[in-house]
């Protein structure tokens, strides 16, 4: 796949039908958003997302489809190297996994700390989606996380800016 223009080959299509249909399956029976719909498809939006991005290697467009699989299924890293996906992709999906005994916050900064824009690019594809919010998905708590999900992508969109390896396209002209 080009680096560029995600040129996709016939390959990389292959591989990210298999990736949604792995999705599917790993997160079948889990609904979302006060059972409005089935998990999959925040995940599959979140691929989209990332797959729509200029310059996202194949391992993060993988990683992105998969990014909530070790923190909400039973699936185990070692799983997703047996399946077959390259030790880069699996180490995405396995940042993106928050561990509960540590703060939201913290977790965040680490994933700006990382200096990976891959990585925080998938974070923010993710906070981007969980933020869509319609009233029949709202559930206790929504305005508390709208807020945290906001400050996040603050923080990671500041760090991605700032990597030395991301060129900037906006016109700093403008207010």
């Amino acid at each position: 796949m080009s680096q560029i223009a995600n040129v996709l080959t016939e390959l990389d299509m292959e591989a990210i039908a298999d990736v949604r249909e792995f999705v599917m399956q790993a997160h079948s029976g889990q609904m979302r958003r006060g059972d409005t719909e089935p998990y999959h498809q925040h995940a599959w939006r979140v691929g989209e997302a990332v797959q729509a991005r200029r310059g996202m290697s194949m391992d993060a467009i993988l990683a992105a489809y998969m990014h909530d699989v070790i923190e909400d299924t039973d699936i185990v890293p070692l799983k997703l190297l047996e399946l077959g996906y390259s030790e880069r992709t699996v180490q995405l999906v396995m940042a993106l996994s928050r561990d509960a005994d540590i703060p939201y916050s913290v977790y965040i900064d680490d994933l700006a700390a990382s200096g990976d824009v891959e990585l925080m690019t998938i974070k923010l594809a993710d906070l981007n989606d969980n933020s869509i919010i319609w009233p029949e998905g709202c559930w206790v708590g929504w305005e508390h996380a709208m807020s945290r999900y906001n400050k996040a992508k603050v923080v990671l969109m500041n760090a991605i800016l700032k990597s030395p390896g991301y060129v900037t396209r906006i016109d700093t002209t403008q207010p």
